[in-house]
């Protein structure tokens, strides 16, 4: 816990804004801006960004953190693995515990932009405990494709004891997550999840994906999120 915290305070008060493009990159070429955005990921400019999955899904598109089934599997795992972090899918093989959550399983297959994940888990940070530093998967590529074939770090909080749970990343702060967030992080980069509640356990679905077939989805995500944090950015400048 000592390694976290000093960790935390190396890095908890450093800041970081979204680039705007650069100029002649198409907002709507999906592939172009999630190629630069990655590309910025692993020369280290950007921490994380905030992903609106319901860009690249239909209508009755239903949150996970929202949704009231999803939130019962979480409770159930929780309980049922005593708190202790719970895979889902391992290298691409649903584990028997997937058998309790099948709205969360279902979930990571139709609604998030990937095709095969290298791991799905729940990770449960307990009152006053701490996770990290760490980096979900060691990434040792070149370059964006390198990284879209290796894994994308996705993380979805399922449950926030307000704001007394915090993640910070190595050099950019602390994340703006709240519940129901979902963020992509930096896979070079490590991060910490610090829980200062004295009641609440904080939940977070983590998945390491990769993509297949759901390469151009994935690139209408990255450009679609990229596109509405700007436009949030731009107006809290205002």
């Amino acid at each position: 816990m000592q390694e976290t915290n000093e960790f935390y305070l190396e890095h908890k008060d450093k800041t970081f804004q979204y680039p705007s493009l650069p100029e002649g990159l198409n907002q709507m070429d999906g592939v172009g801006v999630c190629k630069w955005y990655i590309d910025q990921m692993l020369e280290n400019k950007v921490g994380w960004i905030n992903l609106d999955l319901s860009s690249v899904n239909d209508p009755g598109y239903q949150h996970l953190p929202w949704d009231f089934p999803g939130r019962i599997e979480c409770d159930k795992i929780l309980n049922q693995f005593k708190g202790k972090d719970t895979f889902l899918n391992l290298t691409d093989h649903y584990t028997v515990a997937s058998e309790s959550a099948p709205k969360t399983k279902s979930f990571w297959h139709k609604c998030v932009p990937s095709e095969k994940y290298n791991f799905i888990k729940y990770n449960f940070v307990k009152p006053g405990d701490t996770c990290g530093p760490l980096i979900d998967k060691e990434f040792n590529g070149e370059d964006a494709f390198d990284l879209i074939d290796d894994g994308v770090p996705i993380h979805i909080a399922m449950v926030r004891p307000g704001k007394d749970c915090k993640l910070v990343v190595e050099n950019f702060g602390i994340v703006p997550m709240v519940e129901g967030s979902v963020f992509l992080l930096n896979p070079r980069l490590k991060y910490a999840y610090v829980n200062t509640s004295e009641t609440t356990t904080a939940v977070t679905l983590i998945g390491s994906g990769r993509l297949g077939v759901q390469f151009q989805r994935f690139c209408d995500l990255i450009a679609r999120s990229l596109h509405k944090q700007l436009r949030i950015q731009h107006d809290n400048r205002v």
